[in-house]
């Protein structure tokens, strides 16, 4: 069953580094701003209040991600995709992700709170953000079948 758990998440893990290499290629917007407007979003829709310490939390995703954002518009791939590696292998963000909070989504979709289900769709989201691997942009335009059509005169 483990077994199973394991193979799923690496299953969700690859479609979310395929969706925004997709995305990467065809808009240039790096992994960071997405990964912190998630976490922004997970806290604002799962959280009524603040405290001082979810703004601690939120300033130092914002500091670690800011590195990652320098990295990447340095085009150093190398550390970022170890970190990537490093974080999707990692025991502690498999038992965080999805059997910890994807019950806590189920439930919330089960007692019809849908803002809380989706502040934690949102977190899976940041943690699935960070196991991204990245590479150099292969920029592309972002409707190419329509362009194709377009030079037929279709």
């Amino acid at each position: 069953m483990l077994q199973k758990i394991r193979d799923f998440d690496l299953k969700l893990s690859d479609l979310v580094e395929t969706g925004y290499l997709w995305l990467y290629d065809r808009t240039g917007v790096c992994v960071a701003p997405l990964t912190m407007i998630s976490l922004i979003c997970s806290y604002g829709l799962y959280r009524t209040s603040f405290n001082w310490f979810d703004y601690v939390v939120i300033g130092w995703n914002g500091v670690t991600l800011s590195m990652r954002y320098y990295l990447q518009i340095k085009e150093n791939f190398e550390v970022l995709n170890r970190d990537a590696t490093n974080w999707r292998e990692s025991t502690f963000r498999f038992w965080f992700m999805l059997p910890l909070i994807a019950p806590f989504m189920f439930f919330s979709l089960l007692a019809a709170d849908f803002l809380y289900a989706l502040g934690f769709c949102f977190l899976l989201l940041y943690g699935y953000l960070m196991c991204v691997r990245l590479r150099k942009r292969d920029p592309k335009a972002f409707f190419e079948s329509k362009q194709v059509l377009a030079k037929q005169g279709i």
